[in-house]
């Protein structure tokens, strides 16, 4: 029983800390109910508005680099296929198979 009365006073605990915390926060607000909602729909816009331009740099760069890629493919098989040292005719690896 003691256990039990000693468990639920642990839960309590924290949950009383909030609710002082949250009224403490009340009473120092600088703004209104309305003030603080206009701000927070303001920040949330510009948070929004930041995040897509950051997808379109990740999506610009990932697009570069993949063309990139693509070149540098192209070129290093221009170079195997020049280059007489090389043996072609051992296809087992995936570099030599064409995309379909």
């Amino acid at each position: 029983m003691a256990e039990r009365q000693a468990h639920s006073g642990n839960l309590m605990l924290p949950l009383m800390a909030g609710l002082a915390g949250a009224g403490i926060a009340l009473l120092f607000a600088p703004r209104s109910g309305r003030e603080m909602r206009n701000h927070m729909k303001g920040r949330a816009e510009e948070l929004q508005q930041q995040a897509r331009e950051t997808a379109l740099n990740a999506k610009t760069q990932v697009a570069s680099t993949v063309e990139q890629a693509k070149g540098m493919k192209d070129r290093v098989k221009t170079a195997i296929k020049e280059d007489p040292a090389i043996d072609t005719t051992d296809t087992s690896s995936t570099f030599y198979k064409e995309e379909e």
